[in-house]
């Protein structure tokens, strides 16, 4: 497993875990981390020549910012983070058959 998988596989699970009731500080935390892993995937995946998954990272990065923050409901959020978590789990399994099928 490379590290920008193991990262999305930690980011998806910190991102169910907001599904339990934390304390307001790790939804802050999340949203710095979030952000900043999101761009870095988007810059990733970018720079391997992969069309969709950048723009993706880019307006979920968009939605979960801290600094001009979005606000939603509680039930909305568990519905972004559960989108976010699909996707970043997605994700893996879309680059590894994308890589497999234009290096081989």
């Amino acid at each position: 497993m490379t590290r920008n998988n193991l990262l999305k596989v930690l980011l998806s699970i910190v991102f169910l875990l907001c599904l339990l009731r934390m304390p307001y500080w790790y939804y802050q935390l999340i949203r710095i981390f979030g952000m900043v892993g999101f761009i870095y995937f988007a810059y990733a995946d970018n720079k391997d020549k992969i069309k969709i998954t950048p723009q993706l990272f880019v307006i979920a990065a968009i939605i979960i910012n801290p600094i001009i923050k979005i606000p939603f409901r509680r039930n909305t959020w568990q519905i972004i983070d559960i989108i976010l978590a699909v996707v970043l789990l997605f994700s893996i399994i879309w680059i590894n058959k994308f890589k497999r099928h234009f290096t081989t």
